[in-house]
């Protein structure tokens, strides 16, 4: 066998070992994606996630997907709102983090687990929603998905600066405002 034989084995070799590699990343990563409804805001979702919803203490359903760790709770109103952006902000183990490429109208936390969790709240500030997530992309490709009740898109949101600020600021809540307990 001749040094010109051994160069075309290696070639087909090489492009074997590519094709294969594309095979298996294509088949153990899950690229397939759903449009999931969470009380009227909709968001796209690994197709693979099964949501089940729970009722925290705090009295809001929580939708939490065990194969991706995924937690996804609406906020349907100013009240809802102002309770969780005050939890975030009081919360002594959220940190803020800032996450480059969130849509406008985005707060982005960390815990001391790692786990990101990020508040999105449509342009006027009535509606909103919390997903948390063990990763980043997680965080951002579905963050980019949201499409509010109204059919406002996170996407294209207009509201700027902190959110936390915003409501906190703005929220014009006449109710009583007790801040749930989250452990």
């Amino acid at each position: 066998m001749d040094f010109r034989d051994k160069k075309v084995i290696l070639v087909i070799v090489i492009i074997a070992i590519i094709i294969i590699g594309i095979g298996i990343y294509a088949i153990m990563s899950d690229s397939s994606t759903r449009v999931e409804n969470f009380q009227g805001i909709q968001v796209t979702v690994p197709s693979s996630s099964n949501f089940i919803v729970t009722n925290p203490d705090d009295g809001y359903d929580t939708y939490e997907d065990s194969t991706y760790g995924i937690e996804i709770i609406p906020l349907i109103n100013n009240l809802s709102l102002y309770d969780e952006v005050t939890f975030f902000n009081e919360s002594e183990d959220k940190i803020a983090i800032n996450i480059s490429g969130l849509p406008n109208g985005s707060s982005a936390f960390k815990t001391p687990q790692g786990f990101v969790e990020v508040i999105i709240v449509n342009d006027v500030g009535s509606e909103g929603i919390v997903i948390g997530a063990p990763g980043v992309d997680f965080i951002k490709n579905m963050a980019e998905s949201v499409v509010f009740s109204n059919g406002d898109k996170a996407i294209d949101n207009k509201l700027r600066g902190d959110v936390v600020e915003f409501i906190l600021t703005n929220c014009n809540c006449t109710t009583n405002m007790a801040i749930h307990n989250k452990v």
